[in-house]
């Protein structure tokens, strides 16, 4: 049996002795065959939780710890409010790891885009390095990350992973100079905080990896066809957003040539959900105008 401490849930019946917390009285001590399921859904995953952005949660999970033996957290990694974008939860992934070792939690659900299986922004590393953590959570994320790219995107790896390092960077900006949040249910992606000529920059890198798979087309067309559609797959975040983003700076021919590519392209890569509960067909093919 589990108790979900999850937002109107989420406050802990303890109270504060000196520095420590103990349970408001012995009947909310949980049984042994009680876990408590701690959720912390209004955190920022930008950051982990020894940042004092995310105290709060921190100190809530202190708080729960002592009135439990048995811990389970279910912890996010994507924003729930748009599925084609990037969302940079990698600075905090080992960290929330090695905290739920910590805490001794029993399991930990480290929650994605989890009702869809076409995964742009990167999200398919997210998944490689949450499956190495959940195994040891001090592996060397580094080494992960460059095995990762140089075996799923093989002559396309120092592109790819040139996009990747830009990415994180230009997160890391956001983070610093403006009020973005990382909370999973805010909708982080405006034109201000995404500039076209980012989003060009990483759309460059996206065809030098295409230019550098190439020769695969007639040496080797089956390898071509894989790296093809996983370059493809990660070029879905750029174009979308430059679309939606920066589409009055493109004349209206060549805004609906990349409108209609665009949906050719997801279409055949699985691409169905803009959101966790918005299709793109309803909420975005049909404000284009395409079928």
């Amino acid at each position: 049996i589990a108790i979900f401490a999850y937002i109107k849930t989420e406050e802990a019946p303890v109270r504060r002795v000196g520095n420590d917390y103990v349970p408001v009285d012995d009947t909310v001590y949980l049984h042994d065959n009680v876990a408590l399921f701690y959720a912390p859904y209004y955190a920022d995953y930008y950051y982990d939780f020894h940042h004092e952005k995310n105290a709060t949660y921190m100190e809530t999970l202190r708080k729960w710890s002592v009135i439990s033996d048995t811990l389970y957290l279910w912890t996010y990694s994507t924003n729930f409010l748009d599925y084609l974008a990037w969302y940079d939860s990698f600075n905090s992934m080992q960290s929330i790891y090695r905290l739920a070792k910590e805490m001794n939690a029993q399991y930990i659900f480290d929650q994605g885009r989890y009702n869809t299986s076409a995964l742009t922004g990167f999200d398919v590393l997210k998944m490689y390095l949450n499956s190495k953590l959940a195994w040891d959570v001090d592996a060397d994320v580094t080494a992960l990350t460059d095995a990762f790219f140089e075996n799923y995107f093989k002559d396309a790896a120092a592109p790819m992973r040139k996009y990747f390092d830009n990415f994180r960077s230009w997160t890391e900006y956001l983070k610093n100079y403006t009020d973005i949040s990382g909370r999973v249910n805010t909708y982080i992606y405006e034109a201000e905080h995404w500039p076209k000529q980012v989003l060009v920059g990483w759309l460059d890198c996206i065809d030098e990896a295409y230019a550098t798979i190439a020769p695969l087309e007639r040496s080797d067309p089956q390898t071509y066809a894989l790296l093809y559609d996983r370059i493809l797959t990660e070029s879905i975040a750029v174009r979308y957003h430059l679309i939606q983003f920066h589409g009055t700076t493109y004349d209206q021919t060549t805004l609906q040539e990349m409108r209609v590519a665009f949906k050719a392209d997801a279409d055949r890569l699985g691409f169905t959900l803009l959101s966790e509960t918005g299709s793109l067909q309803t909420n975005v093919y049909s404000a284009w105008g395409i079928v």
